[in-house]
């Protein structure tokens, strides 16, 4: 089978899926005499191949390489722009000769990279060195347009990679699931770290979706995030990266057993810790370990949090808040400094079995609650009264979906019965 893989073999494919090849354990030579195996192909999934190591040997070119002053690697998949790899154990290279793989960039066109279950992996392809932003914060060459990238059960995954994380100048959407081990920032002096400090990682990040990391403490800084979605972390402390961990681990213990939980978390404490202000979207669920979420950015509109026992304090200052939905958290006592600057904006409430809970969010009168359209208040006994703005939206029957606890209900004369919202 030596030559097979030839341009005129392959010249035309695009998809490509290799799954459950017991005994596949490496790829014939991919690039010969200059041609290319793989030249069209964009698609790559390999799944189940438990004895792979690598994939197909590149070759360098030797001359500068998309007007950079900079050489690259003759890759077998050089339009390839989705990857996919899957349950590969023996899987460690994305090159079989590791000069390259170290030095070179290999997939020019990638956008999207899936990886899940290569416990060996633990790189991510290069990208070429030399590039620079031009003024339009743009790269100049299109070997850096990785958007998408998922990683799943890498338990080599233990620190960000600050240095990795570089290259990714492009990208958009970031998953990771299942990765038992990652911790969050390594020691400033660890060789895959940064030096100066904190830092903003991924500054075109719009998306980061973390589930399952039941080690993680803290997320990394990314300044153009426009999503936050973060479960089963059950040992998160912090949302805002490398901020005042370590001087605040130190001096936790000191103060815990003699200082009230109003006077530790007050709103403006630490002004240093900030979420990006381009933030619409946060998803909080089952993170145990997290005990405060403060200075939400005025950007937020939408408010999920759900089972965390331990959660107590909430503040921002909000002026597009559409959504807010807090459950099971019973530490919570307080949403007064939830400031909601424009009540009016809110369509949908949902406090569901805080127990400690005294009061709603409260905004100017009479555009207080005038957009909102569901409300469920349930198993949430301190919660006496509802504001007299929003009994009045209730007692005029303007509201499409309700669910109250009896108390609450009986106050409400014309409220014919609770209705349990579609939306929970």
């Amino acid at each position: 089978m030596d030559g097979i893989c030839t341009s005129s073999t392959f010249g035309k494919l695009k998809d490509l899926k290799l799954v459950n090849l017991q005994v596949f354990d490496r790829f014939w030579e991919a690039t010969h005499g200059g041609t290319v195996a793989f030249p069209q192909l964009e698609i790559l999934h390999i799944e189940g191949c438990k004895n792979l190591a690598a994939l197909p040997e590149a070759s360098v070119l030797r001359e500068p390489y998309g007007g950079g002053d900079y050489t690259a690697a003759r890759s077998a998949f050089p339009a390839l722009k989705k990857l996919r790899l899957e349950d590969l154990n023996s899987f460690e290279r994305w090159e079989s000769a590791l000069e390259i793989e170290e030095e070179h960039a290999l997939f020019p066109l990638l956008e999207i990279v899936g990886i899940e279950k290569c416990p060996k992996l633990t790189t991510l392809p290069r990208a070429p060195k030399g590039v620079k932003l031009d003024d339009k914060e743009k790269w100049d060459h299109p070997s850096s347009v990785l958007q998408d990238l998922t990683i799943y059960s890498c338990d080599e995954l233990v620190y960000w990679p600050e240095k990795v994380f570089q290259s990714l100048i492009s990208l958009r959407r970031l998953r990771i699931q299942n990765c038992d081990n990652l911790i969050g920032y390594a020691a400033a002096n660890a060789p895959d770290q940064e030096t100066s400090g904190r830092s903003q990682l991924l500054p075109h990040l719009e998306s980061l979706e973390i589930w399952q990391c039941g080690s993680l403490v803290e997320v990394f800084n990314s300044p153009a995030l426009k999503r936050m979605d973060v479960q089963y972390c059950c040992k998160l402390e912090s949302l805002y990266g490398r901020q005042q961990l370590n001087q605040e681990a130190s001096s936790t213990h000191d103060v815990a057993a003699s200082t009230p939980v109003e006077e530790k978390l007050s709103p403006w404490a630490d002004p240093d810790k900030l979420l990006p202000s381009s933030l619409e979207s946060l998803t909080i669920w089952d993170c145990d370990g997290l005990s405060e979420v403060v200075n939400l950015p005025s950007s937020l509109r939408r408010i999920d949090t759900q089972n965390c026992s331990k959660l107590r304090f909430i503040s921002g200052q909000l002026d597009a808040l559409k959504e807010l939905l807090i459950y099971n958290c019973p530490e919570l006592r307080s949403l007064e400094s939830l400031c909601i600057i424009d009540l009016s904006a809110l369509e949908s409430l949902a406090l569901n079995s805080c127990i400690s809970l005294t009061s709603l969010p409260s905004g100017p009168e009479p555009q207080e609650y005038s957009s909102l359209r569901r409300l469920t208040i349930i198993e949430c006994p301190r919660i006496k009264s509802l504001p007299s703005t929003l009994q009045q939206r209730l007692d005029s029957g303007l509201m499409e979906d309700t669910y109250l606890d009896s108390r609450l209900e009986d106050r409400s004369p014309r409220l014919l019965g609770g209705r349990l919202c579609s939306w929970l």
